[in-house]
């Protein structure tokens, strides 16, 4: 069988954003916080011993920094599967100084920020009210300080959004400049749509036969879910392509199941798949002859 390489998976379900670019925007409204129950991160843990996947993200749409032991399952993590990267993603609102040094002292190795807006005015509008820009600065650059002079070697970068209807390149390069001056890294991300499930417009052709993922998540990675559940894709905001859950299954036991294959043989286009399958609708999903 391929090889499980990364793992995404939420230990809380809720996230304290409200992004424009971001399906979560409409799905809160309905949302209840909930948390990863001890039985599912114990399921979760004995997945992750048995497969070492080389990655482990403690994010799956979502704010981590709102579970308060993520610190401690992180070094959990770590222990049983010792050579793996791990990354956290989050989008700072939460960092204060004690969760900074939190940050500086345990084994994530990669720390990404978004920060999708450029000033107090154009986050407030992009992230909502619960992200603001000033208070997300001051945090990114209080964990750098505290990384600098405990001389602690951890990737810090701030995440961008470009092509996006919701904000200029100009601006973002302008915000670039000051972060690059605070030698801090900028990783830039295309706008999506992630797979029609943010704003109106199509991009991608659903007409299209898909044939294969451009960053080849269906051979490489899982998602998991607070309550077990197993999804195709990050993208699967609403939970409609599912293979399984970690209370009823091992994780080996639901990355081997035909239904994976079968989820596969639709992504690489070895099977018909409907119009409404996920990936028809991902800009990701290639498109034979490109």
């Amino acid at each position: 069988m391929k090889k499980l390489k990364v793992v995404e998976f939420q230990t809380v379900s809720y996230c304290n954003s409200d992004c424009l670019v971001c399906p979560w925007s409409q799905l809160k409204k309905s949302a209840v916080l909930k948390y990863m129950n001890d039985d599912t991160w114990n399921s979760l843990l004995q997945g992750l011993e048995e497969m070492q996947p080389d990655r482990v993200i403690p994010y799956l749409n979502n704010e981590p920094l709102l579970d308060k032991d993520i610190f401690a399952k992180i070094e959990t993590i770590k222990k049983i599967v010792p050579h793996c990267s791990i990354e956290l993603s989050t989008n700072g609102a939460l960092m204060n100084e004690d969760i900074a040094k939190k940050i500086s002292l345990s084994s994530i190795d990669d720390i990404l920020i978004s920060v999708f807006g450029h000033d107090e005015e154009s986050q407030r509008q992009i992230m909502g009210n619960n992200v603001p820009y000033k208070i997300v600065e001051e945090n990114i650059l209080r964990l750098k300080n505290i990384l600098e002079k405990n001389n602690i070697k951890k990737n810090l970068a701030v995440v961008k959004i470009v092509n996006s209807p919701y904000v200029s390149y100009d601006n973002i390069m302008k915000n670039k400049i000051f972060w690059n001056s605070n030698n801090i890294e900028v990783y830039e991300y295309g706008y999506l749509d992630r797979a029609k499930n943010v704003g109106n417009d199509n991009q991608r052709d659903i007409n299209i036969k898909p044939n294969g993922c451009e960053l080849k998540r269906h051979n490489e990675r899982m998602y998991i879910y607070f309550d077990g559940e197993v999804s195709l894709c990050c993208h699967d905001w609403r939970k409609r392509f599912l293979l399984g859950n970690i209370n009823n299954q091992s994780l080996k036991e639901i990355w081997d199941s035909q239904l994976y294959k079968k989820y596969r043989m639709m992504v690489d286009g070895d099977i018909n798949s409907g119009k409404n399958f996920l990936c028809r609708s991902c800009k990701l999903c290639l498109e034979e002859g490109k």
